[in-house]
Order: structure tokens, then C-alpha cells, then sequence
């Protein structure tokens, strides 16, 4: 099936995971990153990071073709591009500090509702995302401290005591040709600050493992 997907042109979710992750890396390179995100690279591995930067590249070029006039002083300096991936990236991570109360950048017309919502005292206890893929949310914002996993098979894990797993060495299912085996992070993520941690991210691939747990060693 996701063959037959990539013959006529639709991406699978494992290539939409990781064009939107590498997406994120390239944004985390600039000096003042619209978003941050340390795990972004990892989780896009190499072959996606170099795919990014050739688009960039390319994207760069065609922009600046056309262009004939010379430069003169005073002129406005371009600003760099966003790309739809990021912006798509800030605008959920905006509408979700806005529904959980954080009353962060709320001008644009959703986000004010949800703003308003929220001031009524509609309460929140859970934050599901339906598709996450390799998302990095509960690393990236400053969720409540008490954030951990949802899915079902992680809840039904013996392991699984007072809200967290125990001190267990990080696990490593594999892609298993799908790409939709997870790794679980949390075992590994044993400082104060990882409780921010929501249990399972996609990983692509177990090469990644090792640099990606370093990477999640939050202060």
C-alpha cells in the first residue's frame, strides 16, 4: 500500500514524518528560529536532512533569478524564507499553548477563540495528537510537568508505576519496514526535566537511537 502510495505522487505518513522533521531541523539552524527543535534532525536522519537542504537550495536559486537590477544602498534586506511546513508547525504549536490557557500570539481568528474559550475556565487534563508522527511538542513546549504517555500500549506496560516507567534501558523496536515501530524515549530520559516526556516518538531507524536519546537529555 504505501508502495502503490509513492508510485502516484502521495507521500506515506513515514516520508510526511520526516519531510516535516527535517523541515523543523533546518529551522532550528537559523540564528533566531521561528521554531526550536534540538530532536528534529535526528528524527529526520540523514537522507531527509540532505532531501531538505537540496529544496532549500533550489528554492533559494529560483527566487533570486529574474532579478536583474543591481543592488543599492538602502535597500531592504530579504528576509529569510519560511517555509508552509514551519509555518504549519508554529500555527498548532500556538493554538495549543493558546487552548491550554498560555495566552501566546492569539491575533489570528481561531486562536482568539480558543483564547476566549480558555478564559471562561474551559478546563484541559489531556492533550491527544492524532497523527503526531515524529513530533517534538512535549519536548519543545512548556507543557505541565505531569505530561506522559496516552497510548495504549505503553498504559498496559508492567513496567508502568506511579505515572512513569522505571529506570530501564531504552528500547528499540525497528522500523520493521513501516516505519510505525516507536521508540520509547522515556526509560531513557532520567533528569528532573523529562517528565515532559510523552513516551513514544517514530524513530527512523535503529541507528538513530543513540544520538537521539543524547539529544533528549533535557536540563
Amino acid at each position: 500500500m504505501e508502495n502503490h502510495a509513492l508510485s502516484i505522487g502521495v507521500p506515506s505518513a513515514a516520508v510526511v514524518a520526516e519531510m516535516s522533521s527535517s523541515a523543523r531541523a533546518l529551522e532550528n539552524e537559523k540564528d533566531k528560529p521561528l521554531v526550536c527543535d534540538a530532536l528534529a534532525a535526528d528524527l529526520a536522519g540523514a537522507r531527509a536532512l540532505k532531501q531538505a537542504r537540496m529544496r532549500a537550495a533550489s528554492l533559494s536559486m529560483a527566487s533570486s533569478q529574474g532579478h536583474g537590477a543591481p543592488s543599492m544602498p538602502g535597500d531592504a534586506v530579504p528576509k529569510p524564507r519560511v517555509t508552509r511546513l514551519v509555518m504549519r508547525t508554529l500555527y498548532f504549536d500556538d493554538a495549543l499553548r493558546v487552548a491550554l490557557g498560555q495566552h501566546h500570539r492569539a491575533q489570528a481568528g481561531v486562536l482568539r477563540s480558543l483564547a476566549q474559550e480558555a478564559g471562561h475556565g474551559v478546563g484541559c487534563s489531556q492533550v491527544v495528537l492524532l497523527g503526531a508522527g515524529m513530533d517534538t511538542r512535549a519536548w519543545r513546549l512548556p507543557l505541565a510537568s505531569s505530561a506522559g504517555p496516552s497510548d495504549d500500549g505503553v498504559s498496559t506496560d508492567p513496567r508502568r508505576t506511579n505515572g512513569g516507567l522505571g529506570p530501564v534501558d531504552v528500547g528499540v523496536m525497528g522500523r520493521g519496514g513501516t516505519a510505525r515501530q516507536p521508540l520509547l524515549l522515556q526509560p531513557a530520559l532520567r533528569h528532573p526535566g523529562s517528565s515532559k516526556a510523552c513516551g513514544l516518538v517514530e524513530c527512523p531507524g535503529p541507528g538513530h537511537a543513540t544520538p537521539l536519546t543524547q539529544g533528549c537529555q533535557m536540563p
